[in-house]
């Protein structure tokens, strides 16, 4: 039973799908012919049941908008010849009429065509995170004697993606974007130690190192600035825009740890090391981040394809102070405490997106 309705629904859709297009592609055959031997009102006649009705293919109702609405401009009906092309753009926002013919000209400067909503999904790596020291810790009688945040040559690289969709703002240049974002970031610690407790009870010199990994969701908040007028991205290849922005960003606790930690003690064969440890009580969740970035977007009519260098600071502590001296593996054996830090990450991302275009009277 539900199948016969269902083809029966299909049917009546089939069927009144080609009644609409077959009556209609004869009327826009004989308003063509009747628009270039003059008769335009009768160019009316054939073509205004037809151009508005959404029943009819875009294809189609394109061709006959634009028509009437040139045909509209001849008349001397402006109103008429708005409302036409007014129809003609939200349906398609990339028509151009004959700007060479000064009517036509005049009629495309009665709107306004420009993106009001912009959807985009990125992709990329962190180039560089450093940490930046507000004020250092070491447990009981360790001296640090420098620390330092080079890497590795098999250290990972972190990464980011997320979508950020911006709105449109008063059809300024700027827009207002919110998104989610996740990022896996990635920095080493290195430090030179004097007084290092080693296994066998002596103070000795050392060496420590590790490669710190996080992972964060972020929900950013940005104000995106358009290098180009908003108006004129629509017929422009190339979109250069800056952005600035603040996120709050919460740390997958889980996600936390110190990868590969190494003590090595001078003047002995003494060295200590493991796979991970966990930083998960060791990390403040909740932060606040400054984010800043500037890029180009590939215009592709509807869509984009976009790449972007980006900074962003996170501007909290990162430590927990009340667990600083708590992991007693990374304070005794590793003789390592947290600082007080905040993170810097510099990255790049490729992305892609679309453009929902809307075209209003001036």
């Amino acid at each position: 039973m539900i199948k016969k309705i269902f083809l029966t629904a299909a049917c009546l859709l089939s069927a009144s799908f080609l009644f609409c297009q077959e009556p209609c592609e004869e009327a826009f055959q004989l308003a063509r012919d009747d628009y270039y031997a003059g008769r335009l009102n009768e160019v009316v006649r054939h073509l205004e049941g037809c151009a508005f009705n959404q029943a009819v293919p875009r294809p189609l109702r394109r061709n006959m908008l634009a028509l009437l609405a040139e045909t509209y401009v001849f008349l001397d009906e402006e109103e008429r010849a708005e409302d036409a092309y007014s129809e003609l753009l939200r349906l398609d926002p990339f028509f151009r009429l004959d700007t060479k013919v000064p009517e036509l000209r005049l009629l495309s400067e009665t709107h306004l065509t420009y993106p009001v909503t912009t959807y985009t999904f990125y992709t990329g790596i962190y180039l560089r995170s450093i940490p930046l020291v507000q004020k250092q810790y070491s447990p009981d009688g360790v001296d640090i004697l420098s620390e330092f945040y080079d890497r590795s040559n098999d250290d990972l690289f972190g990464w980011t993606t997320g979508v950020n969709v911006h709105f449109d703002l008063y059809n300024s240049n700027f827009d207002l974007g919110l998104g989610y974002g996740i990022s896996n970031i990635f920095f080493r610690y290195n430090a030179e130690l004097d007084n290092a407790l080693a296994p066998n009870g002596e103070r000795l010199k050392a060496s420590l190192s590790f490669q710190e990994k996080q992972r964060w969701n972020q929900f950013p908040v940005i104000l995106t600035y358009n290098l180009i007028p908003k108006s004129k991205i629509i017929y422009s290849k190339f979109v250069p825009y800056i952005y600035a922005g603040a996120a709050w960003d919460v740390l997958i606790r889980n996600s936390a740890e110190a990868t590969g930690p190494s003590i090595s003690f001078d003047n002995s064969n003494i060295r200590v090391s493991t796979d991970m440890l966990s930083l998960r009580e060791n990390r403040n969740r909740n932060n606040v981040s400054f984010l800043f970035g500037a890029g180009v977007r590939l215009h592709l009519k509807r869509f984009f394809i976009s790449l972007e260098g980006r900074y962003d600071q996170m501007l909290k502590n990162m430590a927990l102070d009340r667990t600083r001296f708590s992991n007693t593996e990374l304070n005794q054996t590793y003789n390592y405490a947290d600082d007080d830090f905040k993170l810097h990450n510099y990255g790049v991302c490729l992305g892609a997106g679309l453009y929902l275009f809307n075209s209003p009277k001036r």
